[in-house]
């Protein structure tokens, strides 16, 4: 409310000391750093801020003039990356399984992504809704959207208490 907030980014990982290995941030920073470099040596300007949106949820680099062309035409509300790659990974569960495989398999990979995205609010409740829908309706058989985000709201919350100040976490939940 007092527009209050910082944000930090980092385009290169370095290492300064001692890193844990086994902690999913490391691997999904040095994931992101190469896909980030990657797009950055094949493609310039708006082309690659785009690609970097899509794939890794960074909007940051794209264009004023660009963002205003997106917002014109309506675009730039369909680069929302947890949506994306959600449906990406259901695509993939539904292409290789059927039936429960391919539940359990959308789960297992519903779960990775969350774990690899603890630090985005809106990817855990893009995904944490997901994953509540196929585990209720896998458990009782029908699905009901607003009981589920209900209890992902409260799980949320509970696990961390400031997500109530997040405006982006509030105007997502009330949209949904």
């Amino acid at each position: 409310s007092k527009d209050i907030y910082n944000q930090i980014s980092s385009f290169e990982i370095s290492k300064i000391g001692a890193i844990n290995n086994r902690n999913p941030k490391y691997w999904l920073s040095t994931i992101r750093n190469s896909i980030f470099n990657m797009i950055h040596t094949k493609y310039d300007g708006d082309t690659a801020a785009l690609y970097t949106a899509i794939l890794l949820g960074d909007k940051s680099h794209i264009s004023d003039d660009y963002t205003t062309k997106l917002l014109r035409t309506g675009v730039w509300q369909s680069i929302y990356s947890p949506y994306i790659h959600i449906t990406l990974l259901t695509l993939i569960a539904g292409l290789f399984w059927t039936g429960t495989k391919r539940n359990r398999a959308l789960l297992t990979m519903l779960l990775i992504y969350s774990v690899f995205n603890l630090g985005n609010p809106n990817i855990l409740k893009a995904s944490g809704l997901m994953i509540f829908m196929i585990a209720y309706r896998s458990i009782f058989g029908y699905s009901n959207k607003m009981q589920q985000l209900s209890a992902l709201v409260l799980v949320m919350t509970l696990i961390n208490p400031m997500l109530c100040y997040s405006r982006g976490f509030i105007l997502s939940i009330a949209s949904t």
